[in-house]
């Protein structure tokens, strides 16, 4: 929690239990140190995105589960079941089993925002994951999804001439996966 009088608060009313609350914004957090964890928040909606595809990268390892609420337009990018492959789902299904848990109206809250939220899990697979080669594949292979990837100058030397004349958004996640597998990456 990074508001201090709202950590006071949390401190005192889980005194004593297996919690462990921190003064501390989310964003700059180094989690390195901490191991089988989960996370419960309720994300301001201007970081959820940033914080996810951070955490899910960055501290694999780390955590256990994911729980949080974010606004439903996001909570859907995240969901591999539904629609078309983009970063967030093929990351989403490369690091996690994701659910959607349930809606939250934003008749609950006050003052009421403008959009409905979903709380949603994520429960980590453990694996060992090249940040580097994470985040920039994410970046740059995305980048154009609906122009076809052998417009792509980062991959075209590197992907199956299977793949050349598809859109990003119409592969597959198997197919992304592929793709990420064969990705090598060179920074100058």
């Amino acid at each position: 929690e990074k508001d201090t009088k709202i950590y006071d608060l949390l401190k005192n009313k889980y005194f004593n239990k297996k919690i462990n609350i921190l003064n501390a914004d989310v964003i700059n957090f180094n989690f390195k140190n901490y191991k089988n964890f989960k996370i419960i928040s309720n994300l301001p909606y201007n970081i959820s995105s940033k914080f996810l595809l951070n955490t899910l990268i960055n501290y694999n390892n780390n955590f256990t589960e994911i729980i949080c609420m974010i606004q439903s337009e996001l909570a859907d990018k995240f969901d591999y079941n539904k629609g078309k492959i983009n970063k967030y789902k093929f990351l989403t299904q490369l690091c996690s089993r994701y659910e959607i848990k349930f809606k939250v109206s934003p008749n609950v809250f006050y003052p009421k925002p403008k959009v409905y939220s979903k709380v949603v899990r994520f429960i980590i697979k453990k694996q060992k994951i090249d940040c580097l080669k994470l985040n920039y594949f994410l970046r740059y292979f995305f980048i154009n999804k609906r122009k076809k990837i052998k417009s792509n100058k980062y991959f075209i030397d590197q992907i199956s001439s299977k793949y050349l004349n598809y859109r990003y958004e119409d592969l597959k996640y198997n197919e992304v996966l592929e793709i990420y597998q064969r990705f090598k990456f060179f920074v100058s």
